[in-house]
């Protein structure tokens, strides 16, 4: 692995702490499933398990202000209407057992004539009765026929669901950079130089006529907080990341600067990382060679 690139240039003591991160050549996850009895498919998790995959560059940075996560996922509003729900009840009873379909079709339909035997479902279908009426004589739709005549309407059932899981909100770091001499000012355009590079597409796959046809994938980045040589102790983890946006302010203070070899005074990076996969409980339940959690406090 080559030496990392870091700012700013001193040794790391066995109790600092700072962010690592790692570029990884992009390995697609392609098609195949996990298991022969799963329908999972694999994942960037799977595919850069145990630190595996090969390290292009590394970067060494110091530990960046308004450090933050948030995790969530989507729920949504679902809404199904009573005659609706007694007739799916009754085809999932049905399914169940087989056997019982005339007896479970006959409940479930008698149920829904009782309810509109009965004299709110009388008024109803009355209401409904002088509305189709009329919409048919004028082309038009009359809404909201229950609400204004009667005061009611159809129990919709809302509840709110689970939906999907969602990816993480990216991670913004932005880092404010002091150039304090030669050796470190070529260090920050390393940084630069290299975040920029392996953030970008490549578009040089083949020769002859195919040239041009694709475009590969930028690499993707291992991000760890550190403290000394170990993972940090509370700090949350991070999943693979794309480097979705990376920005560079060369008047930090302002106001145009330099030394005398032209080298900005003061300089501020932006990364914006995004995490490929989502999370999952089941990423709670690592656990390493002890039986305890791999050494992160609040995990993911």
């Amino acid at each position: 692995m080559p030496e990392p690139l870091r700012y700013p240039l001193k040794k790391l003591e066995q109790f600092d702490d700072y962010l690592f991160i790692e570029v990884l050549d992009y390995q697609p996850p392609g098609f195949g499933l996990q298991s022969s009895s799963s329908f999972a498919l694999n994942t960037s998790d799977q595919t850069y398990a145990n630190n595996a995959g090969k390290v292009l560059e590394s970067v060494i940075l110091p530990m960046p202000d308004n450090i933050q996560d948030m995790n969530g996922a989507n729920w949504g509003k679902s809404e199904m209407g009573p005659i609706n729900a007694n007739f799916m009840s009754a085809i999932s009873q049905g399914i169940r057992e087989p056997n019982k379909i005339d007896e479970i079709a006959k409940d479930s339909l008698k149920k829904t004539i009782d309810t509109l035997n009965s004299g709110t479902g009388q008024n109803a279908i009355t209401m409904g009765i002088a509305a189709a009426i009329l919409n048919r004589a004028r082309g038009e739709q009359l809404g909201g026929v229950l609400e204004r005549g009667l005061g009611i309407t159809f129990n919709q059932n809302v509840e709110l669901v689970f939906n999907s899981v969602e990816l993480r909100q990216g991670f913004t770091f932005n880092f404010n950079m002091f150039p304090r001499s030669k050796k470190e000012s070529d260090q920050i355009k390393k940084i630069i130089r290299t975040f920029k590079k392996y953030s970008s597409a490549r578009k040089g796959l083949d020769s002859g006529n195919a040239q041009g046809l694709f475009l590969k994938a930028p690499s993707v980045f291992r991000i760890k907080y550190m403290s000394g040589n170990k993972k940090h102790p509370f700090l949350h983890k991070f999943k693979i990341c794309s480097l979705n946006n990376m920005g560079v302010n060369y008047t930090g203070g302002n106001t145009y600067a330099t030394y005398a070899d032209a080298t900005p005074v003061n300089l501020i990076m932006s990364l914006m990382f995004k995490e490929l996969t989502p999370i999952y409980y089941e990423d709670y339940l690592t656990t390493s060679e002890n039986g305890s959690d791999d050494g992160i406090g609040v995990g993911y």
